[in-house]
């Protein structure tokens, strides 16, 4: 039971999208959309309506710093960056002086992914007398990525290391009695909070061909281990690697989209010992709209082995077979401090027993929200982002072992908060809290518990 969760969840870890039902992909695709797509609905016209009559009050006056800026900030609210970089561009022409300016166009153009113009800016702004502090701050933090941006291929990584704390740390039911081969029984077991310290990495290398198309060849690799202060069987280990090339996928049509063949690999480690490992490949695309918003469907097959941790071989509840995954992402950002994620998801596990077969749909949205830190040294942004999530699983027959006549059906929902408190460039503290529930329809399987996780974190 636990096992078959925490296999769940490394899968989760691991993947992407996948390639048996594509009908799946277009309806997580949809699913994906439908979620935003309120959001950048509201109040739509309204705004458009507001663009054009500052639009035309800035064709009157181009000089009016006040009327342009009006007009940048409606342009936002509906994701139209060209129209505000355009903006910024005229008044720069008046006022060729001013580093505020100069920032902003940095800033926006960063956002649409022409980083040598960015840095451009950037660098014109630091240079321009009468710079603000905290905008000088500010364009010192930024910089180096727009500079990272424009070089051809190089190393990146991400890291963090901490603690955590679970209330239900070994992820058991609370109930007085479980099932087992259709008996109700005593769990052997109840819920157990623990500490543990843990350490992620993600690193990234880019190899970039030298075409004019900015094709590269892309490898990721993700660690993640846990070491329980109590609950030592439920230290996890976890590792992901895949490598493929991004190339333009028609760039006179759809400038910025990308198409993304790749293969992925992965394994894990329950308690010390090695429990699955998968090998497989996949497909994703990227496409950017008006700066602003990016959608991102892919598909992907895995051939997963697992390892029986059981007395008797192939009663577990999960098994080795194919997996096969369709998604999409949609990202959209409303402001400079507002932006919506939202990610479907359909996985389908065919594994070598049917009662071990089962599909999952699952959905995610998270809201980040910026805001200036209250110390005026720190120059990066800080965020707090409430999320939230759905998973329904469904098996296909019956585990004789649980129940022989009952079908396992689990809707798992989740919900939390990110913090994130960069202090510099390159170094800052991540925090999570989040709640996370099972509604099964066997108590085997019904859980809840609270998690707390805090450490510091680094980049380059």
């Amino acid at each position: 039971m636990v096992i078959s969760r925490l296999l769940i969840q490394a899968m989760e870890l691991s993947g992407a999208c996948a390639t048996r039902a594509v009908r799946c992909a277009i309806v997580a695709c949809v699913a994906a959309l439908c979620v935003a797509m309120p959001v950048a609905k509201a109040g739509s016209s309204d705004v458009y309506a507001e663009q054009q009559a500052l639009f035309d009050a800035t064709q009157r006056r181009p000089g009016d710093h006040e009327a342009t800026a009006r007009y940048v900030e409606a342009s936002m609210r509906i994701g139209d960056v060209e129209a505000a970089i355009g903006a910024l561009e005229r008044l720069a022409f008046f006022d060729p002086s001013s580093p505020r300016i100069k920032y902003e166009l940095g800033t926006l153009y960063a956002r649409v992914g022409s980083h040598a113009t960015a840095a451009a800016y950037y660098r014109a702004a630091l240079a321009s007398p009468g710079l603000d502090e905290t905008i000088q701050r500010r364009i010192e933090a930024y910089l180096p990525d727009s500079v990272k941006q424009t070089q051809r291929g190089g190393w990146s990584g991400e890291f963090q290391a901490g603690a955590r704390f679970q209330t239900n740390a070994s992820l058991l039911p609370g109930s007085e009695t479980i099932r087992a081969f259709g008996f109700d029984v005593a769990p052997l077991a109840r819920p157990s909070g623990d500490w543990n310290v843990f350490g992620q990495a993600r690193i990234g290398h880019d190899h970039d061909f030298g075409n004019q198309r900015a094709d590269r060849f892309e490898t990721r690799a993700s660690l993640y281990a846990t070491h329980q202060f109590r609950l030592s069987k439920y230290n996890v280990a976890l590792g992901d690697v895949s490598l493929g090339p991004r190339l333009a996928l028609a760039p006179d049509v759809l400038p910025g989209a990308t198409i993304k063949p790749y293969l992925v690999g992965g394994t894990a480690f329950l308690g010390g010992r090695s429990y699955l490992g998968s090998l497989g490949a996949g497909v994703g695309l990227a496409f950017p709209i008006f700066g602003a918003a990016s959608f991102e469907p892919g598909i992907e097959w895995r051939r997963v082995h697992v390892r029986d941790t059981v007395p008797f071989p192939g009663l577990g509840t999960l098994g080795s077979g194919d997996v096969y995954s369709a998604g999409a992402a949609f990202t959209l950002k409303i402001t400079q401090a507002v932006t919506i994620e939202t990610r479907g998801t359909y996985r389908r596990a065919d594994a070598d027993l049917n009662f071990q077969r089962y599909g999952q749909w699952r959905g995610d949205a998270l809201v980040r929200f910026a805001f200036d830190p209250p110390f005026a040294g720190v120059a990066r942004q800080w965020s707090v982002s409430p999320f939230a999530g759905t998973s329904l699983i469904r098996f296909n027959d019956p585990n004789p072992t649980v129940d022989p006549l009952v079908t396992r059906k689990d809707r798992e929902f989740r919900g939390g908060v990110i913090f994130d408190t960069p202090l510099s460039a390159s170094v800052g503290v991540s925090s999570v809290i989040e709640y996370q529930t099972n509604r099964s329809n066997l108590p085997n399987y019904r859980m809840s518990g609270w998690s707390f996780t805090t450490g510091p974190t680094a980049r380059f």
